[in-house]
């Protein structure tokens, strides 16, 4: 559902719906095991600059997570 959401939106939107959709993607993700397909997910939120922080933070523990 959450691949959708993102999906649903122009690849260069800088809409922040799109930036929570990615967000919770890469998440999901990272939480469900996945860490390495979270991380390209995570670098396109990162693009986005809203919160930067928080992914920041996410995208870290994805890599951690994935290895590397």
């Amino acid at each position: 559902m959450l691949r959708r959401a993102v999906e649903q939106f122009p690849a260069d939107s800088g809409d922040l719906s799109y930036a929570f959709a990615l967000f919770n993607l890469g998440r999901a993700l990272r939480l469900s095991g996945q860490p390495a397909e979270a991380i390209p997910v995570l670098e396109r939120r990162a693009q986005i600059p809203d919160q930067p922080e928080v992914v920041q933070a996410e995208l870290e523990a994805a890599r951690r997570d994935a290895g590397g």
